[in-house]
C-alpha cells in the first residue's frame, strides 16, 4: 500500500525521515511546520524501549562549563512549550534543582565591555564572583 502525504497524492513527499526518536521527530517537525511533506519512519512501535528517549522521566540542564549552551537551552524551552500548546497536551513538568561541581570547573562567562553581568545571558546582576 503506498504512502499518503494525507493530500491525495499517494507516495509524494518533500522530506523522508527514518527514524521516529528525538532527532527524527525533531527533524520531521521542523520540515512540516516549514510546509514540507514529511514521512516520519519507525521500526518499533510507539513508545518502546528500545531508543535512549524511553522511561518516565528526562532531565534538562542550564548549566554547562560553556556559555554557548545556555542559550540554546532558552531556545529549547520555548519550543517545548510550543509543541506542548501544539498538541494540546502538556508533558514537560519544569521542576527546580542545584548542579555541583568543582570549583575549579566552574564555568567563566564571556568578558562584555559594558561591565559585569550587563549583556551577559544568564549571568548574575552583581557580576560573577571567583
Amino acid at each position: 500500500m503506498a504512502a499518503s502525504d494525507g493530500e491525495g497524492a499517494p507516495g509524494r513527499f518533500d522530506v523522508i525521515v527514518v527514524g521516529a526518536g528525538i532527532m527524527g521527530s525533531c527533524a520531521a517537525h521542523a520540515a512540516s511546520s516549514r510546509g514540507a511533506r514529511v514521512l516520519l519512519l519507525e521500526r518499533f512501535g510507539r513508545l518502546h524501549a528500545r531508543g535512549s528517549s524511553h522511561g518516565e522521566s528526562r532531565g534538562t540542564r542550564a548549566t554547562y562549563a560553556q556559555a554557548r549552551y545556555l542559550p540554546l537551552v532558552r531556545l529549547a524551552r520555548r519550543l517545548w512549550d510550543v509543541a506542548q500548546a501544539e498538541a494540546g497536551a502538556r508533558v514537560l513538568t519544569p521542576t527546580p534543582h542545584v548542579d555541583m561541581g568543582p570549583r575549579a570547573a566552574a564555568p567563566r562567562p564571556p568578558r562584555d565591555r559594558r561591565g559585569p553581568g550587563r549583556g551577559c545571558s544568564g549571568c548574575p546582576a552583581g557580576g560573577w564572583q571567583p
